[in-house]
């Protein structure tokens, strides 16, 4: 069993220092070493559909990837989530004026949705 252990331990740095490295690159860098440990990933796990699929994704962001493009893609998808948020806290205070308990539920759990959502948006930014 221990053996199995470290077989398993040792398999498994290839991708940890993969992944290490790709998460202290930025921009396309970081967006083409994402996409290639992926793809092994899917391969190695004989999912070979996802695997094809993120191959061509990973060809589409070599010749198309821009930094600067990318930049500005992920900066307009936070100001999307933040409109999103203030719009779900409208929602939630006339959910709260309104009194339905329902409706006030429903607007709590969107608006925590949201505000996660932006938080992912705005983390995004900096890989």
């Amino acid at each position: 069993m221990k053996y199995v252990l470290l077989a398993t331990a040792l398999l498994a740095l290839p991708a940890l220092a993969a992944t290490a490295d790709a998460q202290e690159l930025r921009g396309c860098a970081a967006r083409i070493a994402d996409l290639e440990i992926k793809r092994d990933e899917a391969r190695s796990a004989g999912e070979i559909a996802r695997a094809d699929g993120l191959q061509k994704a990973l060809v589409e962001a070599k010749e198309k990837c821009n930094d600067a493009r990318l930049r500005a893609d992920r900066e307009e998808r936070v100001a999307e989530k933040r409109r999103e948020v203030e719009e779900d806290k409208e929602d939630l205070a006339r959910a709260e004026r309104e009194g339905d308990w329902e409706d006030i539920e429903d607007a709590r759990r969107d608006l925590r949705e949201a505000q996660w959502e932006l938080q992912e948006a705005e983390a995004d930014l900096d890989r």
